[in-house]
């Protein structure tokens, strides 16, 4: 038995009103956009109706869904969603755009310099670690600490990378649930067995 998603709320892409959700594409049709070339235009409208569903998708279920979904809630073929997410990459309309943001690259490594120097140790973190350390140290070869984790009933280790791949609801449940335990009958250190 083949479980079915409802289509989102909103999320229509023959008529956008930006009124009814935060998060729209507004005015995204052939016709605006103000190019020449069919074949980039459609390319430019697939990728942002592609991109937009997944994104929405993912957010709204907590997982990638499957190509059929997608199609769906982008209106387009499963034909067109498979040829889309096999050639993105090699397109050069999308290299274009990834060149776009590498150009934003400097304006990112000042502001995180700037909140670094106000204190901010996770912006310090981050910009270290993409200039490459301090005086040109990779700080990806520098030792690491072993990651923390929890264990239950000696089967299963959760550490923090795990935990914050869960969708959120699940990430709620399972705190609710550790503090109703918490709450309901303490463990002293002579009660656990190493």
């Amino acid at each position: 038995m083949q479980a079915t998603v409802p289509p989102l709320q909103n999320t229509c892409f023959n008529s956008f009103d930006p009124m009814e959700s935060k998060k729209t594409l507004p005015n995204l049709t052939v016709s605006t956009v103000k190019q020449t070339d069919q074949k980039n235009q459609t390319w430019e409208m697939n990728h942002a109706r592609l991109t937009f569903a997944i994104e929405t998708l993912i957010e709204r279920d907590g997982i990638m869904p499957p190509v059929k979904i997608i199609a769906k809630e982008a209106g387009l073929s499963r034909q067109t969603v498979y040829e889309h997410l096999r050639e993105f990459d090699q397109s050069t309309l999308y290299q274009n755009q990834l060149q776009a943001y590498r150009m934003l690259g400097a304006q990112v490594l000042a502001k995180l310099s700037t909140m670094a120097l106000r204190g901010d140790v996770k912006a310090a973190k981050a910009f270290l670690g993409a200039i490459g350390g301090v005086y040109g140290q990779n700080t990806s070869t520098q030792e690491t600490k072993p990651a923390n984790y929890i264990q239950v009933n000696n089967s299963l280790k959760i550490d923090q990378l795990t935990f914050l791949n869960l969708p959120v609801p699940i990430q709620e449940q399972i705190g609710i649930l550790i503090q109703e335990g918490i709450q309901a009958k303490p463990v002293t250190p002579n009660q656990i067995n190493l």
